[in-house]
């Protein structure tokens, strides 16, 4: 991951987004030796983090340079912009290097977030139960049992468009709206900005700007740019089924780290939490509001009940302990 990282300042900056001047990126794998040396950007921006959420303004003033990043990879599945991230090790996000490591960890933590979801009291669904909310009790597990097919449509084989999402340590290619989905469903921005008509016109600000820009896809359609977008928003919450089935299952099986006030069985409450815990709930419940606002906005519980169930690849289901039963 941290390659990733370094490999990223290296790219020229006229094709990727505005960043801190770097004075060194460089890395001997081999010998172990790995440098980042930056300006520090904390001397002359405000650095929007989840305590200060991005507002409808600043996203909007985002635009201009993630429709630029967008526009410079297009159609990176081919040619030279492939090869570059060959050498980069970035791949696709449809490849079995990600997708299949994600179907190996998913059932390790989507039953748990699944309950945590649809656990009165507990602020980390966002304040309604998802089974309230979205009409279903198993959302996550529903997601990890269908990936193959939700992600089918966004392969460029399929016919889908393919650009470069840049979260550093965890860059991929992907649909041309994978950055804003990435973005807009991160917990990293207000309520009003991904909820109702607002969310609309950041997608629309996003794809009449592209549309003006790409030579690629000139016949790129709003529909294919809103399936695309949708599917892709899911991204995060398959990193919290996922990468967090680890502080999932701590908490259920140990009563330990910053689920264990939901799953641990111990009484334990936030006071209980050290602060980088009780920080990490702060995000997560931001996180989980954003969610199921995107997946009740965009559909996805009916898109999901479309397509089939595939259980081959999948690593083991967690075993539900008795006293979450």
């Amino acid at each position: 991951m941290f390659i990733k990282d370094i490999r990223g300042y290296q790219v020229p900056a006229d094709r990727f987004y505005p960043r801190p001047k770097t004075h060194l990126a460089a890395f001997d794998e081999a010998q172990g030796r790995f440098a980042l040396v930056m300006e520090d950007a904390g001397v002359f921006a405000t650095q929007k983090v989840h305590e200060h959420e991005l507002a409808f303004h600043e996203v909007m003033r985002m635009i201009p340079a993630l429709v630029d990043v967008a526009v410079a990879w297009e159609g990176c599945d081919q040619g030279e912009r492939a090869d570059e991230l060959v050498v980069m090790d970035v791949p696709h996000w449809t490849s079995p290097q990600l997708l299949d490591g994600f179907k190996t960890s998913m059932p390790g933590g989507a039953p748990l977030y699944d309950l945590i979801c649809c656990m009165p009291g507990s602020p980390l669904h966002g304040g309604q139960t998802w089974n309230e909310r979205l009409g279903v009790s198993d959302f996550a597990t529903r997601m990890t049992t269908r990936l193959d097919a939700f992600f089918a449509p966004v392969r460029p084989e399929n016919g889908a468009t393919c650009t470069l999402c840049i979260d550093f340590q965890q860059m991929f290619s992907g649909p041309v709206p994978s950055d804003l989905a990435y973005l807009m469903n991160s917990g990293s921005v207000l309520p009003d900005v991904y909820t109702g008509e607002n969310h609309h016109r950041v997608c629309h600000a996003f794809y009449d700007r592209f549309m003006a820009r790409t030579r690629r896809y000139p016949d790129y359609t709003y529909d294919q740019f809103v399936d695309e977008y949708r599917r892709m928003a899911t991204v995060q919450f398959i990193y919290y089924c996922g990468f967090g089935s680890v502080i999932a299952k701590a908490g259920a099986f140990e009563n330990d780290l910053g689920m264990r006030i939901e799953l641990g069985g111990k009484g334990a409450t936030e006071a209980d939490l050290p602060p980088e815990q009780r920080r990490q709930r702060m995000w997560w419940t931001k996180a989980g509001a954003n969610f199921v606002e995107t997946f009740k906005a965009f559909g996805l519980v009916d898109l999901l009940a479309t397509l089939p169930e595939i259980h081959d690849g999948l690593g083991p289901w967690v075993e539900i302990p008795d006293h979450l039963r």
